[in-house]
Order: C-alpha cells, then structure tokens, then sequence
C-alpha cells in the first residue's frame, strides 16, 4: 500500500510555525464546533496557536467560546485573543475586566497590540508583566495597520529583544507593516531572514490574497516561515506548500524526486 514516506514534523519539534485567526462561524473556515473539531481531528498537527479575531472574544456567546477553547487544549493548541481586545480594554481602563473575561471563558493568552493606541516601553513591559501574572500568555504586535513610514530592523530587533526578555511568548509583525517595508525598502526584506532573531517572529497574511502572498513569502523566506492570522480554511494547503505542493509553487516537492 502506498504510503507517505516523508516524515510528519511532530509540531513540537519542527520549524515553520502557523497561527490561525479563528473568525468564529465564517466563510474563510467555518469554526462553529463542528467545523472546528474536524479541523483539529485533520489538520491540529499543522496548527501551533490560534487567535481569535478583533472583539469576537466579548462578542460571541460564552458557551460557544468555551467550547471552541476546550477543543483547542484537547489538540495542545494554544489560544489568545487578538489585539484589539486588549487596545479596547486599555482605552476604558479596564485590563483587569479583560483578565477577568479571558479567565472566564478559558483564553490562556492576550495580544498586545497598538494600532489606536501607543505605550510607551515600559508600559508595554508593564502590560507584559500583568498578563503574565494572571497566568496568560503575552503576545506582543510590533507596527500599526497603516504605518507612515517603513519599519527599521533596528527598531524591531530591539522590540523583539525586549518582549522576549519581558516574558511575551511571540513577537507578530503587523501586515501593514511589512507590506510597506516590501514596497519602499526591498532590501531590508532581503535582509531580514538573516537575522539571528528571525524565527523568534511572525508575519502576519491578509486571506484575501491567498495564495499568491503565502507561497512569495515561502519563496522568499523558505517554507519554515513563520506566518500569523492564516485563515483556517487555508491550513492544509498552506502545509502542503511548505512541503513543496501546488499550483502556485509549480510543485518543486516532484522536480527533487526526478533529480
């Protein structure tokens, strides 16, 4: 019988990191319980974190959140809410309600962002250190979604440097971000993947431009890229582009077998 003979990477152990974004109940993966379970059931190896998008975790029902959080944790998958949540709650003061919201329905983690708000370092590190004491994961967002000018490596080494020794599990480069890096300084692109704290981030992907942004970013950063807010519905072919399969990568997984 035929087989698979290349080896499954074991999540724990391989390079090349995804993170969902869980929309709930949607056209770009249907995350309703049921959808959500056969998911997991077939693809949970393929995922490392999800989040859950822009205010659905104060939104959307408490037993349906619960649920989808408890299906999460029988995979190993981690899970947080996504940053606007946390910029909503600083805009009302209120970052102990949202702790208090997270732990009740089950979230274990929080993404600090800053796309209508600005903190400056040591309330970032401030944020970090609360959230961690609570017993959740910090994540930290590094940009804006509408940047005025170009990122500078610099700036990012020293926020990723700073979040990780903070105690933040993960560092996620805003969409916005890096497209205006990709456009107005290419080189610094080019550059990036040479860093020694590259695969301590990840880049977040728009799903309306799959899967021609997935597979340059394979192209360019090699398929242990790590990438973030991934549509769920786009999970198994985004694994099978980073082996090497599909259309838009012309297959190079079968040019290595015919050498």
């Amino acid at each position: 019988m035929l087989t698979w003979d290349h080896p499954r990477d074991d999540r724990k152990t391989r390079k090349g990191r995804t993170i969902i974004m869980d929309f709930g109940p949607d056209y770009m993966g249907w995350t309703g319980p049921r959808g959500l379970a056969d998911l997991l059931e077939v693809a949970g190896n393929f995922i490392d974190t999800a989040k859950i998008w822009v205010l659905n975790a104060v939104l959307l029902p408490d037993a349906y959140l619960r649920e989808a959080v408890q299906l999460y944790r029988e995979h190993d998958i981690e899970i947080f809410a996504g940053g606007l949540l946390f910029e909503y709650a600083y805009l009302k003061r209120d970052t102990d309600g949202l702790i208090a919201r997270l732990h009740h329905i089950g979230l274990n983690g929080i993404e600090i962002s800053e796309n209508y708000v600005t903190l400056n370092d040591n309330e970032r590190l401030a944020f970090i250190e609360q959230f961690s004491r609570a017993g959740l994961m910090p994540v930290v967002e590094f940009g804006r979604k509408h940047p005025d000018t170009p990122m500078e490596l610099a700036v990012l080494e020293t926020a990723v440097r700073r979040a990780a020794g903070a105690g933040a599990h993960h560092v996620i480069v805003e969409q916005g971000e890096f497209d205006l890096l990709e456009r107005e300084r290419p080189d610094d692109v080019k550059s990036l993947s040479a860093a020694a704290w590259f695969e301590q981030i990840y880049i977040e992907v728009d799903s309306d431009r799959f899967p021609q942004q997935h597979t340059d970013l394979i192209r360019r950063f090699g398929p242990t890229v790590n990438l973030a807010n991934v549509a769920p519905g786009h999970v198994i072919r985004l694994e099978g582009f980073r082996r090497g399969l599909g259309r838009p990568l012309d297959y190079p997984f079968f040019k290595e077998l015919l050498e």
